[in-house]
């Protein structure tokens, strides 16, 4: 059913047999329902009636406003979508940056001749971690080194172990330091 059909019918123009298709053609979709309501709005829009016989300048008008209103509810999406997705990469870009804190390379981390209890509190703040000592003798213990080009803290945690002859667990949420200290 075409545009100028649908003006016949709002125009009560429409013939027995005109009637009985759209009403046929009405009862087939609400597709088909939606679509004589967005063009009724719209002769209702344009100040109706229209003269007879039905001219094309109505129905330019309303592919007009058609084309118009489907602009500006793409327009309207878009703007929605690109919202959408730029809240999702702030979020993800976020999400990122706090799983990788814990995997940042150590920057110049350097320790001459610190207290075991200096290098984990510094560890600890630097990659958001636990440190525990298992025996209270290694807390006093000194350490020397530097970890400029040290990648991960596990590395820092491996050079630590072997430095002082210590063992180091890694828990999951914390560091388990065990030893017999210096």
């Amino acid at each position: 059913m075409d545009e100028a059909d649908m003006i016949r019918v709002l125009e009560e123009q429409a013939t027995p047999q005109q009637l009985d298709n759209f009403s046929h053609w009405m009862a087939s979709a609400e597709a088909h329902r939606q679509h004589f309501r967005h063009v009724r709005q719209l002769w209702m829009d344009a100040r109706g009636p229209w003269p007879t016989p039905i001219s094309q300048e109505p129905l330019d008008r309303i592919h007009k406003r058609m084309h118009t209103r489907l602009r500006q509810r793409k327009v309207k999406w878009t703007i929605v979508q690109l919202a959408a997705m730029t809240i999702i990469a702030t979020v993800l870009w976020w999400v990122v940056i706090q799983i990788n804190d814990r995997k940042q390379p150590a920057r110049q981390l350097i320790f001459n001749a610190t207290t075991l209890t200096e290098v984990a509190a510094t560890l600890e703040q630097k990659f958001h971690t636990h440190i525990v000592f298992e025996q209270q003798a290694l807390a006093n213990c000194r350490f020397t080194g530097s970890f400029s080009k040290a990648t991960t803290l596990q590395d820092i945690m491996q050079a630590i172990a072997h430095g002082l002859y210590i063992s180091i667990e890694d828990t999951g949420g914390a560091y388990r330091w065990r030893g017999e200290g210096c």
